[in-house]
């Protein structure tokens, strides 16, 4: 499996919760996307899953890691997606065509939420015993994607928790989950990594990135392994060459939210480019502590509905050059009111 990176309360939080028998049966990973959460997620699974295997948690007392409470078997049969006991639930294909490309092992785009038909599919297998011990965990990335339906169906699995069965519901805004689901959960929040963490990333095979490109990488990532491994790709790293050039300079005659459009339109799909999104608040959030007086303004405002647009973003079939092109308009609002104010 894949190391974590960082989250070192984290792990101690769960290790010493599982040590002292009290591991509550839901627990909400919290924090922004591109932290880890999922990863974290299959190393509490594995811990979890290893009480069966010949692990006593309890008397492991020198564990640090959740690495370390987990037995090699639990780990190999997660990494290849084969471990019986562990159900991760994401949203499905988008449709028939979708589910054809799924079926064949090839990308496929996904639908907009996780369904209440999953859930119940899910919820039939409790009324069985686990297959290779007493556990049973189950993963949901991310919890914030329930339709209304699944999340009340998800629900009723909280009230009446079953001794064995573990929820890790993955959310990267807690706000969005109902407040009867939060309040039957323990949160667990997550926050960008220190930078001695984001080197420990740059310095595995998991980063890939070259030795001239690390410190500008390492500065626009914020503390978000994720958007490493988004900028990765040679047309985000171009989005956000330019993406800087707008929030720095300003795009007064279009040339630069073209250009964006146009990289854009590489993409395909509507996820990635959502993804790409991801990385711009933080740049506006910089931006506007180097600011002053209306400029900086500018910025928490476009920094506001910036957010509010990733978070409706993938709800709605938005055109990606219109809708490019109203980001780069948020992006170019500091600069232009800083330049009237000149």
């Amino acid at each position: 499996m894949t190391p974590i990176f960082g989250h070192i309360d984290q792990q101690k939080w769960l290790i010493s919760s599982m040590g002292e028998g009290k591991l509550h049966h839901g627990i909400i990973l919290a924090g922004r996307k591109g932290l880890g959460k999922f990863l974290f997620a299959q190393h509490a699974a594995a811990a979890i899953l290893s009480q069966d295997d010949g692990t006593q948690i309890a008397q492991n007392a020198d564990a640090k890691t959740l690495s370390d409470l987990a037995v090699p078997r639990v780990k190999k049969l997660i990494t290849n997606d084969h471990h019986p006991d562990l159900h991760i639930i994401k949203r499905g294909p988008k449709n028939d065509t979708e589910r054809k490309k799924a079926e064949k092992g090839n990308a496929f785009e996904r639908g907009r939420n996780i369904k209440v038909d999953q859930i119940r599919l899910l919820q039939r297998r409790f009324s069985t015993r686990p297959t290779l011990g007493s556990n049973r965990v189950i993963i949901i990335d991310a919890a914030d994607d329930m339709e209304r339906g699944a999340a009340n169906a998800l629900l009723k699995s909280l009230e009446e928790p079953s001794e064995n069965i573990h929820f890790l519901l993955i959310s990267h805004n807690p706000g969005k989950l109902l407040p009867t689901i939060r309040s039957r959960c323990q949160l667990l929040r997550f926050e960008p990594l220190p930078v001695e963490h984001m080197v420990e990333f740059l310095n595995s095979s998991a980063a890939k990135v070259s030795n001239d490109a690390r410190e500008s990488v390492l500065q626009h990532s914020n503390g978000i392994p994720g958007d490493i491994i988004a900028m990765q790709d040679s047309k985000q790293a171009e989005m956000l060459a330019i993406a800087n050039r707008i929030i720095e300079e300003g795009d007064s005659n279009h040339s630069q939210r073209t250009a964006l459009a146009v990289a854009a339109a590489k993409l395909g799909g509507l996820e990635p480019v959502v993804a790409f999104m991801q990385t711009l608040p933080p740049l506006l959030a910089e931006h506007a502590k180097s600011s002053h007086g209306p400029a900086r303004q500018a910025a928490l405002d476009s920094w506001s509905s910036l957010r509010k647009l990733i978070d409706t973003a993938k709800f709605y079939n938005y055109d990606n050059q219109a809708l490019i092109f109203h980001i780069a308009g948020l992006l170019a609002e500091p600069a232009r009111i800083r330049t009237e104010h000149n």
